[in-house]
């Protein structure tokens, strides 16, 4: 038996257990709407990401203007890059294998460079096995890592086809929980 240093009633002990139960359902209750509230101002901003008129100038490796508005209708993969991050690497080609294998799936994969110039990025490209499904997007304004809550790299979004962020990667991919992830947003 647990024998307490003091006398305590047994009424005490019981109202001692609400009053933790309630503050931990209180700190709960605030995590969880701190996170719902996170998520809908990304989701806010990504009004702003996917709107053709943007103030973000994103340009694919030919130079053309490049809106996320395009991919719309499609499962979009949106991987944020840059040659100094040595995990560009190992992504990149796992971005180009997920591309491939469900390119017929209504699947888009992005690879959106932050803030170099083009030639900077194909630079490093050349230096990679080729990406001839991942669409590469240059934002030398680093636009979209701002507006999507970047903090740490490698950063990769995953949206629904209707736009809405489905997930926010912080870290590296592993590729079976990413395919994982299409496969039941393809259902």
């Amino acid at each position: 038996m647990f024998v307490l240093p003091f006398e305590m009633k047994k009424s005490h002990l019981v109202t001692l257990g609400v009053l933790v139960a309630v503050m931990l359902g209180v700190i709960l209750l605030t995590l969880y709407l701190h996170h719902r509230a996170y998520k809908n101002s990304i989701n806010e901003a990504n009004k702003t990401i996917f709107n053709p008129d943007a103030a973000a100038a994103f340009v694919d490796m030919q130079g053309e203007r490049a809106s996320l508005d395009t991919y719309r209708g499609s499962i979009l993969i949106v991987n944020d890059w840059a040659s100094w991050s040595p995990f560009a690497t190992v992504e990149l080609p796992l971005l180009e294998k997920i591309a491939t294998e469900f390119a017929d799936k209504k699947v888009t994969v992005l690879a959106v460079n932050r803030k170099e110039s083009n030639d900077q990025a194909e630079r490093f490209l050349h230096t990679i096995d080729p990406l001839p499904h991942v669409k590469v997007i240059i934002d030398t304004k680093d636009y979209f890592y701002g507006a999507t809550g970047g903090y740490a790299m490698p950063e990769t979004l995953i949206y629904n086809a209707d736009g809405v962020l489905i997930d926010h990667v912080r870290g590296v991919l592993q590729y079976d929980v990413l395919r994982a992830e299409i496969v039941n947003l393809i259902k």
